[in-house]
């Protein structure tokens, strides 16, 4: 039983942090999507749909990694380009990437 409702607590969430991102596609889209690909499928950054994380795969570590960047990965740092909202709408965005199958 009580993995019958930690796994319905689970699509719960990713429901909510599907439905919370769905608007903020369209900054991933303008930014992000030349180096990780449209469907977040990777290309010359990494693929943000598997299990295969760099700097870990937590909502948290998806959002420093935004911010912060990592320049000897690649990635800058996007603190001057989006406000810390926009960073967090990024990141949850991203999240439901997580799992898919691009």
């Amino acid at each position: 039983m009580d993995e019958m409702v930690d796994r319905l607590l689970d699509i719960l969430a990713d429901k909510l942090t599907e439905r919370l991102s769905a608007g903020h596609k369209e900054l991933y889209t303008a930014k992000c999507w030349a180096c990780h690909g449209k469907a977040g499928e990777g290309g010359a950054g990494p693929n943000l749909t598997d299990n295969y994380w760099i700097h870990k795969g937590s909502l948290n570590d998806i959002y420093k990694s935004i911010k912060v960047g990592y320049q000897d990965k690649g990635m800058q740092s996007w603190a001057k380009e989006f406000t810390p909202k926009q960073i967090s709408n990024i990141a949850s965005f991203i999240k439901t990437l997580h799992g898919t199958n691009p």
